[in-house]
């Protein structure tokens, strides 16, 4: 199956940031900035998405926020950010493949972790992996 190009995923992504805009309603939980770097074998890791999932239990009110690294550096805004609480943080690098006037996104695997969103705290968190620690992307189907 095809991966989304690069230019669509943020053509997806600005209609979805767009939606909450039309409707005039604020309503929801509060979202926080978090931000912090991603290194793999003390490397910044060059290219990847990174997604912040509450552990709260409570699907409906635990929005996901996601962005993506570059350059071993992220930044989510609040307006995208993420909820007071614990998170799980997967973490996808990938690579992006440039054909004719589309680019795609491979995803190469994920890394886990967890971090905690504090109203009050400065929610900026560095991830250290090591290699090894990838695991295969629980998106992807085996082929």
């Amino acid at each position: 199956m095809p991966t989304p190009s690069v230019f669509s995923s943020f053509v997806m992504l600005a209609f979805f940031l767009m939606l909450p805009g039309c409707s005039g309603d604020t309503s929801g939980p509060k979202r926080l900035p978090v931000s912090g770097t991603v290194t793999v074998d003390d490397q910044p890791l060059k290219i990847a998405r990174i997604e912040f999932h509450p552990n709260s239990g409570d699907l409906a009110n635990s929005p996901t926020a996601f962005g993506y690294v570059k350059e071993g550096k992220y930044e989510i805004t609040e307006y995208v950010g993420a909820v007071v609480g614990p998170h799980e943080v997967i973490v996808r690098p990938i690579e992006v493949e440039e054909a004719d006037e589309e680019a795609e996104e491979k995803v190469l695997g994920e890394f886990v972790t967890v971090a905690k969103v504090e109203e009050g705290g400065e929610n900026k968190f560095d991830f250290a992996f090591q290699q090894g620690e990838m695991r295969p992307d629980r998106n992807t189907e085996a082929e």
